[in-house]
Formats: structure tokens, C-alpha cells, sequence
């Protein structure tokens, strides 16, 4: 495959990403032999195709390519830990969360890591509880913030539940988590005037979404990284118009021609060559 017909068929997988249309953009990346793409951002988006239409071990092979590529790439670490975790493979997830916290021990997203792994080995809900309540310290998400309503629910832990969910209303207002934070608060406490203005009952809610496609469901820091693909579309953009004569560029003046003195001199010496050197027009 030549690097125009690369090219191509990239563009066209994007166009279908951009659409959620993961089943058609596989069928064009099938037809590329991906461990001869060097481009990391290309190869996790062609991963995370794999792992939207439910291929994982494929998802995974891609992402380890990707990995070979960009070594340093935290996402990468993470995405490794989240399809390991899919595979079953508890160790594996064990051992990218603990090079991620190693490249990135700032990230937040660590906790989000280590809470998928604790929820897969079914730990105690205060262990869960304790490492979502680290992560709201350092970023408040609304499908996180009610993960962590619902693990107070299951713990017993009432107050704690209704002053997460409180918490969750005022600060997002309305969307799918909203809604489910006040169906949970209704279990055990009547919604206040304001968020009842807010509330959708569920039937309500089916019909608002009636004939909607179904959103494919991805974490919030495993959202798809473009960057290096507008790049590298600008930079082949501009390497056409490169190869076009650029019609705004200024003229370039031609060189003064040098004067050949001997010559002037032997004109000057004669009066007809010597009359039309310095009267043109005569």
C-alpha cells in the first residue's frame, strides 16, 4: 500500500469515527497492516475501534503496537490497564496501573485506574469508597461523583449518599447522572422545590429519548486524542499546496545588469554612437 492510498482510507476511518460508525471504519482498517504505521495517535484510534465494536484482544494487540511506538504515553499505560481489565486479566491491570501512578503520579486519573480494579476483584465497598473519594478531591465528574452515591447507598452510608447527590444536582444541573442522582435521592428523602422543577419521571425520560442512537459508553479521560491527526492532515495539506506555484508570492526583481565601461567610453569617442547614448529618442 502506497502512502496516498494510506492516506485515503485513514481519512475515511476518521470520518466514520467522527459519525460512530465503528463498524464500517473497521472494515477499512482490516484491510491495513498496522504494524508498519509508526503514527501512536493513528493506532489508539484504530484500538479504541476495535474495543467500541467489542474486539478486545484485537483492541489490545493494536494498542501494545501503539505502545512500541510512544513508550512514554500515559494514555496509552491507561487504555492497556482498561482492556486488561475487559480480558479479565487482573494482573496485567495491576501492573499498567502501577507504570501509570510511576509516569504520572499526579494524574488523577490513577484513581480511576485503581477503582475499576478494586470494583473487578469485587474489594470492599469502603476500599472503592476511599479511592473515589480521593479522586473527587482532585476532579468532580458527574459519572464518578454517582458511582460514588451509589457505593454509599450500598454501604449503608445515607447521609453520605444524599449529600453526594445534593452535591451532584447543584453542581451539573441537568443530564443523565442528574436524573439518576434524584431518582436515588428519592429512595429516601423528597426533592426539593427547585430540583423537582428539574426532575424528569423515567417515562418521561424514555420518550426525550426515544429515536436517539445509543451513546457508546467510554470513560471520561479515554476520550479519543485527535491532535496528532489534525496535524499530520495539515502538514499533508501542506505539502500539496507546496507542490503548487504559490500565485500571491511577491516578483522577484531581475539582477542589475553590470555596465561594461570600455564600452561607454569607446561611444562617448564617437559622436553619432555618443548623440544616441545620451539622446535616446533622437
Amino acid at each position: 500500500m502506497d502512502k496516498y492510498e494510506y492516506r485515503e482510507k485513514t481519512e475515511q476511518i476518521m470520518k466514520y469515527v467522527q459519525t460512530k460508525s465503528y463498524d464500517k471504519a473497521k472494515e477499512i482498517a482490516e484491510t491495513i497492516d498496522w504494524k508498519r504505521v509508526k503514527n501512536a495517535s493513528m493506532l489508539c484510534t484504530v484500538s479504541e475501534i476495535y474495543e467500541y465494536t467489542g474486539e478486545y484482544q484485537k483492541s489490545r494487540e493494536i494498542l501494545f503496537i501503539a505502545y512500541d511506538r510512544s513508550p512514554g504515553s500515559r494514555k496509552i499505560v491507561y487504555r492497556l490497564g482498561t482492556l486488561a481489565l475487559r480480558l479479565g486479566e487482573t494482573e496485567e491491570a495491576l501492573d499498567c496501573y502501577e507504570e501509570f501512578v510511576s509516569m504520572a503520579p499526579k494524574d488523577p486519573n490513577q484513581y480511576i485506574l485503581k477503582y475499576k480494579i478494586l470494583k473487578a476483584q469485587n474489594a470492599p465497598l469502603k476500599e472503592q469508597i476511599r479511592v473515589l473519594e480521593e479522586f473527587k478531591k482532585a476532579e468532580y465528574i458527574e459519572k464518578w461523583a454517582y458511582e460514588l452515591a451509589e457505593l454509599y447507598d450500598k454501604a449503608g452510608m445515607t447521609t453520605e449518599c444524599l449529600e453526594e447527590c445534593d452535591d451532584l444536582i447543584l453542581w451539573f444541573s441537568d443530564g443523565v447522572f442528574v436524573q439518576k442522582a434524584m431518582e436515588l435521592k428519592i429512595k429516601y428523602k423528597p426533592l426539593t422545590p427547585q430540583q423537582q422543577q428539574k426532575y424528569r419521571t423515567p417515562e418521561t425520560e424514555e420518550k426525550s429519548q426515544a429515536g436517539k442512537p445509543a451513546a457508546v459508553e467510554t470513560a471520561q479521560e479515554e476520550e479519543l486524542e485527535k491532535k496528532g491527526e489534525i496535524l499530520e492532515g495539515q502538514a499533508s495539506q501542506g505539502q500539496t499546496a507546496k507542490e503548487e506555484p504559490d500565485q500571491s508570492q511577491e516578483i522577484q526583481p531581475e539582477p542589475e545588469k553590470l555596465v561594461d565601461v570600455g564600452q561607454v567610453i569607446s561611444m562617448l569617442q564617437d559622436d553619432d554612437k555618443r548623440d544616441a547614448l545620451i539622446c535616446p529618442g533622437r
